[in-house]
């Protein structure tokens, strides 16, 4: 009688904790007084929930008014950025076209390729298309590219996304060579004790373990971790110890044994695989004998390879130091 009166008790206990500790939403909820920011994110809801209510609470203290937090959860980081050019390729056609321009065949992929103004005009030919008629077409369409870059203006047009929050490095500097996102603020204008404190100690990075982690127009605001998990009861069925390194995972017995995310809809794992790579070319690269002052001299040279000009063959050679 005992027993069953226990756990008829815990299970009460269980069912309660909920509404014992559960928030109190009306009073979380930002009023009427509210700023609205629109915001698209891979991050799930819990994360979303602690950066939104700590973000309203710094906003009402420091500046007077809450902050409501639109989401928009579209799958991925991959997936937010073919949302975002879908949408500024939408937007900017019917811009264009409310100027009177028209919009010519290669329109989407002038409009958001970074190298387009200086690629050749002969790589886009058209079949059948005369030089004069190309050339013209290439001239609207570098128009059309430089416009793009050079507004910044909601009422032209825009995505109605004010914020582009999570991803990495290579998805963010990616976004902005397409023409997808802005510097958050002018040249040199940081606010204060963002990157810096008081002290002058450095609270954001630019780099962490050779990973870019601020740019002019993007930053990091977590640091996270990633690695290996395993199935102990599978490990133990194949017989073999449980890998303690990405190369443990090419071992024979752990063929058609292993499961990943799918790198081209999230940019998480599609990071996670690069650092990888990037480990291994830099362990090679060191078992080749060469050293770190060797390494960023050969880096310098081929950073400088991408101002030269279509066509030209890059001398990196042999780095002396």
């Amino acid at each position: 009688m005992l027993r069953n009166l226990l756990i008829v008790l815990a299970a009460a206990v269980v069912v309660a904790l909920p509404f014992l500790f559960r928030r109190d939403r009306a009073r979380e909820t930002p009023g009427a007084e509210a700023l609205t920011l629109v915001i698209v994110s891979p991050h799930n809801e819990a994360i979303r929930y602690e950066f939104a209510r700590a973000f309203s609470d710094w906003h009402q203290r420091e500046r007077g008014r809450p902050v409501k937090v639109e989401w928009l959860s579209i799958g991925g980081t991959t997936e937010i950025a073919r949302y975002l050019e879908a949408q500024y390729i939408a937007a900017v056609r019917a811009w264009w076209r409310r100027q009177g321009r028209a919009w010519l065949p290669g329109a989407e992929d002038a409009l958001l390729d970074p190298r387009f103004p200086s690629s050749p005009p002969e790589a886009a030919r058209r079949a059948g298309e005369d030089d004069a008629t190309l050339a013209r077409r290439w001239e609207e369409l570098r128009a059309l590219n430089t416009a793009f870059r050079a507004t910044d203006d909601p009422a032209a047009f825009g995505a109605r996304i004010d914020l582009f929050f999570g991803g990495g490095q290579y998805d963010h500097h990616r976004a902005f060579g397409r023409g997808l996102t802005v510097a958050p603020w002018p040249p040199d204008a940081e606010p204060e004790g963002l990157f810096r404190d008081a002290r002058g100690r450095e609270l954001i990075p630019e780099r962490v373990s050779g990973e870019i982690w601020r740019a002019p127009t993007y930053f990091g605001c977590a640091l996270s971790a990633f690695g290996i998990c395993w199935n102990r009861d599978r490990i133990r069925a194949l017989n073999v110890p449980p890998p303690a390194a990405w190369e443990d995972l090419a071992r024979p017995e752990f063929f058609r044994q292993i499961g990943a995310a799918d790198p081209t809809k999230s940019g998480s794992i599609a990071k996670a695989f690069e650092m990888i790579v990037h480990q291994q070319c830099r362990r090679a690269v060191g078992r080749a004998g060469f050293d770190a002052a060797q390494i960023a001299v050969f880096e310098a040279r081929y950073a400088a390879t991408r101002n030269l000009a279509p066509g030209a063959r890059p001398e990196i050679g042999r780095a002396h130091v």
